[in-house]
């Protein structure tokens, strides 16, 4: 029997985010770090249910949103400043509403876009804060575990090892079993709106795009974390190839 896979990430992305803050330092410190991930779901889920409700009159429950803000929070800074609190979840949601094709579905991974505007506007947005810190320790296996069933019930298999042969094979197969990379791949590489592109063979072209500009990006050395460009550059491509063909 397979478990809800918006209860289930609701629950890991949750609990990843308070372990996180446990480990993150002084208990005060990691209060600080867990309310303002709180917060910033919380933001997120009330910006898209208050957009949705003036569009189409309806009210939802926002488990999807509630799930991109504990991605911010995981990914971004672990103590960010207010400003980055309120505009990085209203960035997300307005991107995600608004970058649309044909008015079916968003672009974007909406986590993800939201911390590359932040980063053009010159605020420092992404860390990888609790993905790094699972490398080498038990949560690693936790992660690892997570991970595989979210594939599993997305469906995904070959969006991530298409992702992974061309990123492996660039910078070794150990770089395969570090926390951060783990995360993007079971997360946000194959989060299920944004990298739902009909057919295998535009699956794996997906994600063989995203890892080849996440490599791109890595030499390229902006200002620009190389995953998220990677990530985005994908997203913005395959959307395009799969109008045209």
């Amino acid at each position: 029997m397979r478990i809800d896979i918006y209860n289930f990430m609701l629950v890991y992305l949750g609990a990843l985010l308070v372990w996180g803050a446990w480990q993150a330092g002084p208990p005060a410190g990691g209060w600080i770090y867990l309310v303002s991930g709180i917060l910033i779901a919380a933001v997120y889920a009330l910006a898209d249910v208050l957009w949705t409700y003036f569009r189409d009159r309806v009210w939802y429950q926002p488990w999807a949103s509630v799930i991109s803000g504990f991605i911010i929070a995981l990914v971004g800074l672990p103590n960010p400043s207010w400003e980055l609190i309120i505009l990085l979840p209203l960035t997300a949601v307005a991107l995600k509403q608004l970058v649309k094709i044909r008015t079916r579905r968003h672009i974007f991974n909406p986590a993800a876009s939201a911390m590359a505007v932040a980063g053009l506007g010159g605020f420092e947005a992404v860390s990888w804060w609790v993905p790094s810190l699972t490398s080498g320790g038990a949560m690693l296996w936790v992660m690892l575990l997570a991970g595989l069933y979210i594939i599993y019930y997305l469906r995904r298999w070959e969006t991530v090892v298409s992702f992974l042969i061309p990123y492996g094979l660039f910078f070794g197969l150990p770089k395969i079993f570090d926390g951060t990379l783990l995360f993007f791949t079971s997360v946000m590489l194959i989060e299920h709106v944004s990298s739902n592109f009909p057919g295998r063979r535009n699956r794996i072209i997906y994600g063989a795009l995203v890892g080849i500009f996440a490599i791109f990006f890595t030499f390229l050395e902006l200002d620009f974390d190389p995953l998220i460009g990677g990530l985005l550059a994908g997203n913005l491509i395959m959307s395009v190839l799969t109008l045209l063909l």
